[in-house]
């Protein structure tokens, strides 16, 4: 009896190192199987939203002029037209068609931030919201062996929209 206790204990360790050593709690792509988790980051807006409807929209070129000396955020919240208007003062190709295209801030806010560059790719998850505080999580994977498109003189970005909270 002694023996088979010893027995049981010892396959009851071995099977929780295996699950330890397997680090269940590292994020796992959703959608790219051969993704491999990088990091995560986090972004923190203060916005009034209702978190719940948070939701991608569409990624955006901006095409900084040659030899600019702008220097890009890697976020921004628009939250009304002084944030839109601050954004297109920059007068970044491709950014700035987005942004005038933009009619309905009395409904939504919107969100960019910035892309990491091939091969990685970020998923987004809504971390937390309170007190008109929206942290946004995203886990950064990357593919190896994956052609990636020179981006020189480019910043890319994806642009989220929350609808406004009432």
């Amino acid at each position: 009896m002694r023996q088979i206790f010893s027995i049981f204990f010892v396959l009851i360790f071995l099977q929780s190192c295996g699950n330890n050593s397997n680090n269940s709690s590292t994020p796992i792509s959703k959608t790219n199987p051969n993704g491999r988790y990088v990091s995560t980051q986090q972004y923190i807006f203060t916005t009034n939203v209702n978190p719940t409807t948070f939701k991608y929209a569409q990624d955006v070129l901006a095409e900084l002029p040659l030899g600019s000396q702008i220097v890009l955020a890697n976020s921004y919240v628009i939250n009304n037209t002084s944030d839109l208007n601050n954004l297109i003062s920059y007068n970044l190709v491709g950014l700035t068609s987005y942004l005038t295209s933009i009619n309905d801030l009395n409904t939504y806010s919107y969100f960019l931030i910035e892309d990491v560059q091939c091969p990685e790719y970020t998923e987004y998850f809504v971390e937390s919201y309170e007190n008109s505080t929206l942290t946004i999580g995203m886990h950064i994977f990357i593919l190896s062996n994956e052609p990636c498109p020179a981006l020189v003189g480019l910043a890319s970005y994806s642009v989220y929209k929350a609808l406004k909270a009432s």
